[in-house]
C-alpha cells in the first residue's frame, strides 16, 4: 500500500526520509533510494575490516544512547564499549593507587588484570586500535612496579603478555583465513635475529635470564609484524605515527610538571638530578624523546599550516625534557637525527643555526655544559671516576674477553651484564650481539640493520603527498639515530624503545611499497556528488609536498 499518495497516514521516519528523498523519478529521491538498498543488503567483509567479528556480533548488540546534560543524545554506545571505558578507567585507578603506596601489591595485580581484560575487550572490536593504544601506553607504565622489584603482575609486563597473547590468536585467525602478505628483507632479517637469539637461550650460561631477554626481543619483532600487517589493510601508517607522539604526553607532562604535584621523579647519577618521568631510568628515557623529538621535526618539515605550527609547539615541551634526561648520547642521537633529515629534505642552510643552538645551549646551562665535558674528562664531583669515552673503552675491553667463551651461538641474551665484575650491560649493540648471539647473532643483527636503511630509502624515494613523506622523513632521521648510537648505548636491551623503533619501520616499509597515503573523500561530499560529475583518478601520482 503506497501510504505516501494518501493510502495510509505516514510515520514520522517515513515523512522525514520522504523529504529528503525528493519525489519519486528525481535524481535525488533514486539516490536516496540506493542508498537504503545498500544498506539493507548484506554486508561482505572487505579487505579494510581489520577487527575480528564486527558483522552479524555488531548487528545484534544493545545500544545505548548517551546522554548530555542539555537532554539531546550524544550518539550510539554499544554495552561492550562502555565496558570498555569503565574497566579500563577502574583498572588505571587501581595500578596508579598500587604504584604509589608501598606493599599495595594486590591492588596493583588487580588493576593490571582488569587493564588487560579491558584491552582484550578492545582488541575484539578494533586490532588497529588495539595497537595503537598499546603503543600510547607502553612508556606511560614503563617504571610502575612494586617497591621490592620486578614481578610477573607489573603493567608494564602484563602489557607485553596481552599483546603477545592477542597478536598470536590474530595471527592464527589470518592464517585460517588464508591471508598472506608478501615477504620482505626487514621481515626475514629481525626473524633471523630472533631465531639467533633463541638458539643463544638454548646454549645460554643463565638460561633462566636469557629466555626473558629473549621474550622481550620476541614482543618487539612481532610488534613488526603486526603494524606492517595493519598497514597493509588500513592503508594508514600516518596513524601509528600519530601513536608515537601520542606515546609522549604522559612522560613528558610527569617530567616537567611533576614535582608541582608532589610527583619527584628523578634520580641522581653521576652526581646529577636527572629527570625519569614515568621510566626506570633516564637513559630510556632520552632515548624515547629523541624518536618523538625527530617525529615532531618530520612535521615541522614537511606539513604546511596548522600541522607545523603544532608540531613546533609541542617540540618545546619535549626538548626541555631531553635535556632534563642529561643522557649525553641522547643528545648526539637527536643531532645525528636532526642533521640527515634537513639534508634530506634540502634544508641544508639551517645545519649552521642548529650548530649555533646547541652551542648556545651548551653554555647558557652549566649542568649541560658539564655533561658534554665529561664525555673526555671525569667528573670531578664523584671520587675515582673516568671520562664516558675512557670508561667505554674498558667496558668494550672486558665484553670482547668473554667472545671466546662462545664464539658461534653467544653465552646468551642479558648475560654480559651478569657476568662482568661491575655488573653492566656492554654499551656497545654490535658488541653485544656478537658476544651474547654469537656469529650468527651478529650477522643478524648487521642484516637488520641494513634493512631499516634500505627502507628509510626507499620510503623516501616513493613518498608522495604530505602523509607519506612525513612518515618517510621521520623514520629517515629515527633510523639514522638508531645506527649510529647502537654503537655506543643499550638500544637492543631496551624493548621499549624497539617497540617505537620497529613500528615506525612498518609503517615506512608500507610507504616504501605503495608511495602515497590515500585520503577518502568526506562522506558529505561523496554523497552530495552529482552522478554525472566525473571523480578524481586516484591512481594519478600526487606531487611530493615537501617545503622548500
Amino acid at each position: 500500500m503506497d501510504r505516501s499518495r494518501g493510502h495510509g497516514p505516514l510515520t514520522g521516519q517515513e515523512a522525514g526520509r520522504g523529504a529528503l528523498s525528493g519525489p519519486p523519478g528525481t535524481q535525488r529521491h533514486d539516490h536516496h533510494t540506493a542508498r537504503a538498498e545498500r544498506r539493507a543488503a548484506p554486508q561482505v567483509r572487505g579487505p579494510h575490516d581489520h577487527g575480528w567479528w564486527q558483522d552479524a556480533r555488531m548487528a545484534r548488540e544493545p545500544v545505548l544512547a548517551v546522554p548530555t546534560r542539555f537532554g539531546q543524545p550524544l550518539g550510539p554506545a554499544s554495552l561492550d564499549a562502555l565496558a570498555i571505558v569503565l574497566v579500563g578507567a577502574l583498572a588505571a585507578i587501581l595500578v596508579l593507587a598500587g604504584a604509589g603506596e608501598p606493599g599495595s601489591s594486590t591492588a596493583l595485580a588487580v588493576g593490571s588484570t582488569l587493564g588487560a581484560a579491558a584491552l582484550v575487550l578492545l582488541a575484539l572490536r578494533s586490532m588497529e586500535l588495539f595497537v595503537l593504544v598499546v603503543l600510547v601506553l607502553r612508556p606511560a607504565v614503563d617504571g610502575l612496579h612494586e617497591s621490592d622489584g620486578w614481578t610477573i603482575t607489573d603493567p608494564s609486563t602484563v602489557l607485553a603478555a596481552v599483546f603477545i597473547g592477542v597478536s598470536a590468536v590474530w595471527w592464527i585467525r589470518r592464517l585460517l583465513r588464508g591471508e598472506r602478505h608478501p615477504r620482505s628483507w626487514a621481515g626475514l632479517a629481525l626473524a633471523a635475529l630472533l631465531l639467533a637469539a633463541c638458539v643463544a637461550t638454548l646454549g645460554s650460561e643463565m638460561p633462566g635470564r636469557s629466555a626473558v631477554e629473549m621474550s622481550r626481543l620476541a614482543t618487539a619483532v612481532l610488534m613488526f609484524f603486526v603494524v606492517d600487517r595493519l598497514c597493509e589493510q588500513t592503508q594508514r601508517p600516518d596513524r601509528f605515527v600519530a601513536a608515537v607522539l601520542g606515546a609522549a604526553v604522559i612522560p613528558v607532562a610527569v617530567a616537567l610538571f611533576g614535582p608541582l604535584f608532589g610527583l619527584d621523579r628523578f634520580e641522581v647519577k653521576d652526581g646529577i638530578e636527572r629527570a625519569i618521568a614515568t621510566f626506570t631510568q633516564s637513559n630510556p628515557l632520552g632515548h624515547f624523546l629523541v624518536i618523538v623529538v625527530l617525529v615532531l621535526a618530520a612535521f615541522v618539515l614537511v606539513r604546511p599550516g596548522q600541522p607545523r605550527l603544532l608540531a613546533a609547539a609541542a617540540m618545546v615541551p619535549v626538548a626541555l625534557a631531553l635535556v632534563l634526561t642529561y643522557t649525553r648520547l641522547a643528545w648526539v642521537s637527536v643531532v645525528i637525527g636532526g642533521f640527515v633529515m634537513l639534508w634530506v629534505a634540502g634544508r641544508r642552510w639551517v645545519l649552521p643555526a642548529l650548530v649555533l643552538l646547541i652551542v648556545v645551549a651548551a653554555v647558557a646551562s652549566p649542568d649541560v655544559g658539564r655533561r658534554i665535558d665529561q664525555l673526555t674528562s671525569p667528573n670531578a664531583a664523584v671520587s675515582g671516576s673516568e671520562s664516558g669515552f675512557g670508561w667505554r673503552l674498558g667496558q668494550w675491553s672486558d665484553v670482547v674477553d668473554l667472545a671466546d667463551r662462545n664464539p658461534v651461538t653467544g653465552i646468551g641474551p642479558d648475560v654480559v651484564a651478569a657476568r662482568l665484575p661491575n655488573g653492566q650491560p656492554p654499551h656497545n649493540d654490535v658488541l653485544r650481539a656478537l658476544v651474547e648471539m654469537g656469529i650468527l647473532g651478529l650477522a643478524a643483527y648487521a642484516a637488520v640493520l641494513v634493512a631499516l636503511v634500505g627502507i628509510a630509502v626507499a620510503a623516501w624515494r616513493r613518498a608522495r603527498g604530505s602523509r607519506s613523506t612525513t612518515v618517510a622523513l621521520a623514520f629517515v632521521g629515527v633510523v639514522s639515530s638508531f645506527v649510529v648510537t647502537s654503537v655506543a648505548a643499550n638500544l637492543l636491551g631496551q624493548v621499549v624503545l624497539l617497540w617505537y623503533v620497529l613500528a615506525l619501520a612498518a609503517a615506512a616499509a608500507w610507504v616504501a611499497r605503495h608511495g602515497a597515503v590515500p585520503v577518502a573523500t568526506p562522506p558529505a561530499e561523496a554523497e552530495l556528488r552529482p552522478a554525472s560529475e566525473p571523480r578524481p583518478d586516484s591512481s594519478l601520482p600526487a606531487a611530493r609536498m615537501v617545503a622548500g
